[in-house]
């Protein structure tokens, strides 16, 4: 009990020292009060919040030491339509204060505001998240990588209901931040996770995410942010599943193979899992369906679908891949 009492203080102390160090302020020191600001500069913890009855008004706190908040405006900021429900506040490179939200309770935008003193802020404009099907796009946070890339880490879901969300990453592709890449799915942590915060601490990253299930807060580390194009099979690990640059899988649908958003169901996981057979020439593989054994990925009359195998030469060489390195 105590050393894992120890490793979550650690945990906690890394999250507090990479937070601070993300606002440009002052971190903890190694004591239970917060390190002394250089002669002549104020140390000031940011907190922003919404209430139960103002989820369209953001109100700002600040405290000297991190554990008593003084309120010193709210409303502070009110977008021009919708909601601020989870403000996420950071310091620029450009010397300014930039915030990201949630801006409804269904739909595929989040909002952006900026502000040069963390009080009055300024509405920016609401970015599209480009994933079909999108439901909701929900708890927006700042990650700043050690590279200095701007990233949001975006909690995104397809499902009917408000469920089964997965944490993305989208860069800003600009220092003005208008332009963001399109969304990668996070590395080892699958659907149903929400509010996730990572931090980064010498070459691991290190992530507090929600679990919807439980409620609880879980704690997971990784050594990328986002998952390779190819990943671990979401119904078996043993098989794999396929990723494009916009998180959507690889999965058959009515014999035919396309992209979709992951929808967090049992079907869905089968439906975009293949695994790897002996292909028909040397070093070239075959991906049979994991729900339908026997049925394979084909290209035939330049789509790809999944058919019955066939013992034919043609059968073979449409169903028979070789990797290679990607488009640039």
């Amino acid at each position: 009990m105590g050393r894992a009492l120890n490793r979550t203080l650690r945990a906690v102390h890394a999250l507090l020292t990479s937070v601070t160090a993300l606002l440009g302020l002052t971190t903890f020191a190694g004591t239970a009060g917060a390190a002394h600001p250089p002669t002549g500069q104020a140390t000031r913890y940011t907190m922003t919040a919404f209430t139960n009855g103002s989820e369209s008004n953001m109100y700002v706190y600040d405290s000297p030491d991190a554990t008593g908040f003084t309120l010193r405006k709210g409303p502070a900021y009110t977008p021009p339509s919708g909601l601020i429900r989870d403000p996420s506040i950071f310091k620029h490179a450009d010397g300014l204060y930039y915030l990201t939200y949630t801006t409804n309770w269904t739909g595929n935008t989040i909002g952006f505001a900026r502000s040069t003193d963390r009080v009055n802020w300024t509405f920016l404009y609401n970015h599209t998240i480009p994933v079909s099907g999108l439901t909701r796009t929900w708890a927006p946070e700042w990650f700043i990588d050690t590279d200095g890339s701007v990233n949001v880490i975006v909690s995104l879901t397809s499902a009917s209901t408000a469920t089964h969300f997965t944490g993305y990453k989208i860069t800003a592709t600009n220092s003005a931040l208008t332009a963001w890449s399109t969304p990668a799915q996070l590395a080892g942590i699958g659907p149903n996770y929400i509010d996730t915060f990572v931090v980064k601490v010498g070459s691991t990253y290190h992530a507090f995410t929600k679990n919807e299930t439980t409620k609880y807060i879980e704690y997971a580390t990784a050594s990328s942010l986002t998952e390779p194009a190819v990943a671990p099979g979401l119904a078996d690990a043993n098989c794999y599943s396929f990723r494009d640059s916009a998180g959507r899988y690889l999965r058959h649908w009515d014999h035919r193979i396309r992209f979709d958003s992951s929808s967090g169901t049992a079907v869905f996981d089968e439906d975009a899992t293949y695994c790897a057979r002996p292909g028909a020439t040397a070093g070239s593989v075959s991906l049979e369906t994991y729900n339908y054994p026997g049925r394979y990925l084909r290209h035939y009359n330049y789509v790809l679908r999944m058919d019955l195998y066939q013992n034919t030469d043609t059968f073979r060489a449409d169903s028979s891949f070789t990797g290679v390195s990607p488009w640039a």
